[in-house]
Order: C-alpha cells, then structure tokens, then sequence
C-alpha cells in the first residue's frame, strides 16, 4: 500500500507475538474510503444544484407575483373605490367592466403559473399530450414554429420522474431557443426504441460556440444536463455560430433508481 492509499483509507490491526516474546506476524485490516468520499462529495454537489435550481425557481415565481398580480390588484382595488364613490349607474357599469377585465388577467396568470409549476396534462395523459401544448403555447408567445414528433405510437407512459424530466428539459430548451436562438423553426422528436428513450431538439437559430456558451444560455444547459443526469442518462448539445443548435439526450428507459424516485419538478 503506497503512502498515497494509506492517506485515503481507514486501517488497523493487532502484532502476534510467541512465547519467547518474538513477532510472529502481523494482520491488518484495510478499507479503502476512496469510492466513499467520492460519492459524498457527488451527493454534496447535486444537493448545492437541487437547491440553486428550487430557489432560482421560487425568485422567478415571486417576481411573477410582485410584478403582474400584485399590480392587477392594486388596480382591481382602486377600481372598487372608483364603484363604490360613483354618483350614476353608467359610470360604475363602466368601471365594473374594467375590473372584470383586470379579474379575467389575474386568473389568466394564476393558471398559467399553475401550469408551470406542474401541468396537469402530464399527470393525466403523458408526455407526449403536455409536449403538444408546451409547443402551442410557445408558438403563441412568439414567432416560432414548433413540430412535435414521436416515432413510437402509441407514446407508452414512462415513469413519472422520467416524464417530469423530459419535459423540463423540452421546456427549457424551447425557452432558451425563443428567448435567445432568433430561430423560426425548431422540431422535438420522442423516439423510444427498446430500453432506451432518446429526445432531440433542433433548431435554425443563431447556434453558439458550445465551449463557451452565452451567460443567458449556459444556466439552462447546466440544469438540462443535471436532470439528464437524474434519468440516468446523458445529454449532448451540437451548435455553432450561424448553424442552429441540436439538442440530443439519452436515457435508459427504467433505471432502478429512477422507478421509485420523485425528483423535483
């Protein structure tokens, strides 16, 4: 054992003597820590990500309700006054269809948060069913279209923090690519072949240097490749400047860690 593996790991042991007092032998015991540590220091390192990616995630939600709601109402308050202090009917009709009109956007926003938070559609009728939507909504928020494929019909359900994991990772690759690529078109394809399941991402937008992704693009990546790390599986990402960007990830399909796993949404 070098000095370098007694460093690393945990020893003891006894010395037998004879009768004359002389060293008969010596028997240790040895236990490498090395795989131990490592595992820690993993563990430590994905916990720091979950608890980054959560809180990232609740400074987004707040922002939301400081900035959209909590303005609606406000305004929604002050519009009750004006009601309430109005001397003649067509005035307070009036100001009762601006606030119906105010009430209508807060619950907009409510739902859309919800759906963000955990879309239903997922729990009740999979992946493929939430890709679909997840791809209208995009589509309707800016100029972008988005064609969803999959090769396996009918799309059989996958475990449920496999299917969450999906489908943060389409999720925040559309987001990415609506929010920064300036692409006009980008497809998703779902391909399950076997025990595998592959998702790929495509699109003709502006790409990027992959070894030095932009700041607004290099965050998402990190949580793309952490929850492909999750599943068991890998992600890969092919881009240059001028050229779109393809997205590309692999995952056994029931790994068993992951059929009894919940990871966050």
């Amino acid at each position: 054992m070098s000095i370098e593996d007694i460093a690393i790991a945990g020893w003891w042991g006894d010395t037998f003597f004879g009768s004359g007092g002389a060293r008969l032998g010596y028997v240790s015991v040895s236990r490498d820590v090395t795989d131990r540590r490592h595992v820690e220091e993993s563990t430590r390192t994905l916990l720091a990500n979950v608890i980054t990616t959560q809180e990232g995630e609740r400074r987004r939600i707040a922002r939301e309700l400081d900035d959209d709601m909590a303005q609606t109402l406000t305004s929604v308050l002050v519009g009750l006054r004006a009601v309430e202090d109005a001397d003649d009917f067509p005035v307070a009709r009036e100001a009762v269809g601006v606030l119906r009109t105010s009430l209508a956007a807060v619950l907009q926003g409510i739902l859309r948060m919800a759906c963000g938070l955990r879309p239903s559609i997922l729990d009740d009728l999979g992946l493929e069913p939430a890709l679909e939507l997840l791809a209208v909504d995009v589509a309707r928020e800016g100029d972008l279209s988005v064609d969803i494929q999959v090769t396996s019909m009918p799309m059989p359900r996958l475990p449920e923090a496999m299917e969450i994991a999906l489908y943060r990772i389409a999720e925040e690759a559309l987001s990415n690519t609506g929010k920064h690529a300036a692409a006009k078109t980008v497809s998703v394809v779902i391909d399950q072949s076997g025990e595998t399941v592959r998702l790929v991402i495509k699109d003709d937008g502006r790409g990027f240097d992959v070894a030095t992704p932009p700041c607004e693009t290099h965050l998402g990546l990190m949580k793309m490749h952490e929850r492909a790390d999750f599943m068991g599986g890998s992600m890969t990402v092919r881009s240059s400047v001028g050229r779109g960007t393809t997205l590309c990830v692999s995952a056994p399909v029931r790994p068993p860690a992951l059929v009894s796993a919940r990871f966050p949404s």
